[in-house]
């Protein structure tokens, strides 16, 4: 004879005879439903509704199963064809820390803890949307305007679209550009840049890319090639516009040449640049991804920049495909040259043209003309003469100074990518934080929309997450603004290849296992 379950219900009884007729009504979560656990599980599972139990013989083989063992009982599911198809999901009422069953001892509710649990719960609501069959509007707060409202079309922005619109919510994204557009960049993405894509199934546009293989850095005419493995160059024409194509076609609507501004009240205020006209949006969740020169926050008292007194400005140019000029790096090389009042860095595109991406001092640019002045005094010293006078006579886009910081979440608002602060990008790490930014941000965006909770987390998860790297580039780029010490060390570099190897590897971000994710047959 079986032992009486610590539940209130009798051991010898059939397990789907514990509950009765009476409480199928108030059995909630039709979607999710629970089978009750054997005696020596202390009666801690809910049972399902009669009309769902399984028989006793079916019960046995539940029991004897592997997924019954690495299961919680009062998580398991049967099959069903209106249940989500996601595996053992928690919902409102169900589980030890929130409302129990009926049947189960008043002195047994809230077992576990006094406090409810943090961890991410699924609403009914929520899980319906998810299975598709959602009627009523999205935005319930404010019917008629999109649950996640984002503000710029880069990387970060296109990312963070994507990603929410993937988790079910209404998203629209507003851009002041025109899209394809150039950018001052490095267009170097770091292998967990490649991840993020991959992750969105944008294999093509990384096999369209070009592998980078080696790294030549000078530093007054010393130089020292090393490898330099992970990292994919993509012009920011293709990267940006086949990251927004991705987000339209998961259900983002995307708006350009849009001038957006977020009110005190968290209301956007819009301006289309072409006619003229003025509109707003009150979504549930603001996502702010308009870079270093975005004015999205300008109302916003607490996303004030905080700029680093002594910060450098960003310069690039690019050069036509047909430059074949000596001194032009080869495709798969990276050539960083650093010196007095800056340093430059050259890279062929995949489609042969020469990028060319500066950080520059402010006093020196004023004392030697401009950004032109310093990239031509670095090539000169590098042994570079025919390429220095092509880009002295060229015109060069700049940046705001570049290393910045500020507050990167506040109730509703959370910012990614260049607006959430940035480093001087010696590494060209700054495409591949926007992009893994993205993914992290996705999911408390969902949490906010779903559970009603405030983005603050995102502070927290951010610097838990970029700590690190930045440290490590800032280290990189003071190394890079005192040319003594970077020129010691590469004669130290040159005569232990393994200290530079091992260098580059970390200037790179690559570690461990990252190196895999270029196998999806990036050209090389």
């Amino acid at each position: 004879m079986s032992t009486p379950g610590r539940g209130g219900g009798s051991g010898d009884r059939d397990p789907s005879s514990r509950r009765g007729e009476g409480r199928t009504a108030s059995h909630r979560h039709r979607d999710l439903q629970s089978v009750p656990s054997s005696s020596r599980e202390g009666g801690r599972g809910l049972g399902a509704p009669p009309s769902a139990c399984i028989s006793p013989a079916g019960w046995r083989g539940l029991r004897s199963s592997p997924f019954a063992h690495r299961t919680p009982p009062r998580l398991r599911r049967q099959s069903n064809r209106d249940a989500i198809p996601r595996g053992p999901l928690r919902c409102d009422g169900l589980g030890p820390r929130s409302l129990h069953h009926e049947g189960a001892r008043a002195a047994r509710r809230g077992r576990g803890h006094h406090r409810r649990s943090n961890r991410t719960r699924l609403s009914a609501a929520h899980a319906t949307r998810l299975a598709g069959r959602e009627d009523e509007p999205v935005n319930r707060r404010n019917p008629g305007h999109p649950d996640v409202l984002v503000v710029g079309g880069g990387p970060a922005g296109s990312a963070a679209a994507a990603a929410c619109s993937e988790l079910g919510h209404s998203v629209e994204l507003l851009d002041r550009d025109r899209f394809p557009r150039a950018k001052v960049c490095g267009c170097c993405l770091a292998d967990r840049g490649v991840a993020g894509l991959l992750r969105f199934g944008l294999e093509e546009l990384v096999a369209g890319g070009e592998a980078l293989h080696s790294v030549r850095i000078g530093c007054r005419g010393r130089q020292v090639d090393l490898p330099f493995h992970g990292s994919v160059v993509l012009s920011r024409e293709t990267l940006d516009t086949a990251l927004l194509e991705h987000a339209a076609s998961t259900g983002t609507r995307i708006r350009t040449r849009v001038r957006a501004r977020v009110g005190r009240d968290g209301t956007v205020h819009a301006t289309d640049l072409d006619s003229g006209e003025t509109f707003e949006r009150r979504p549930q969740v603001v996502i702010v991804a308009d870079g270093l020169e975005g004015r999205a926050l300008e109302d916003q008292p607490a996303f004030r920049w905080r700029v680093r007194p002594r910060s450098r400005f960003g310069a690039g140019l690019t050069l036509a495909a047909d430059v074949r000029t000596e001194g032009a790096p080869p495709p798969g090389r990276l050539t960083m040259l650093a010196g007095r009042g800056g340093y430059l860095g050259m890279v062929r595109l995949p489609d042969g043209r020469l990028d060319l991406a500066a950080a520059i001092d402010h006093d020196a640019a004023r004392h030697e003309g401009g950004p032109s002045g310093i990239a031509a005094r670095l090539l000169r010293e590098d042994g570079r003469d025919e390429l220095s006078e092509m880009v002295s006579e060229a015109r060069w886009r700049g940046t705001p100074r570049l290393s910045r910081s500020r507050r990167v979440a506040c109730d509703n608002i959370a910012c990614v990518g260049d607006a959430a602060g940035y480093v001087e990008p010696f590494t060209g790490e700054g495409m591949s934080w926007a992009i893994g930014g993205a993914h992290r941000l996705a999911g408390l965006v969902d949490a906010a929309i779903v559970e009603g909770r405030s983005l603050d987390s995102w502070r927290m998860v951010h610097r838990r997450a970029t700590w690190f790297d930045r440290l490590r580039c800032r280290n990189i780029a003071l190394a890079a603004r005192h040319p003594g010490p970077a020129h010691a060390l590469l004669r130290g570099m040159a005569r232990l290849p393994i200290l530079g190897s091992r260098l580059a590897d970390s200037a790179s971000g690559v570690a461990g296992g990252h190196r895999n994710t270029l196998a999806m047959g990036v050209r090389r």
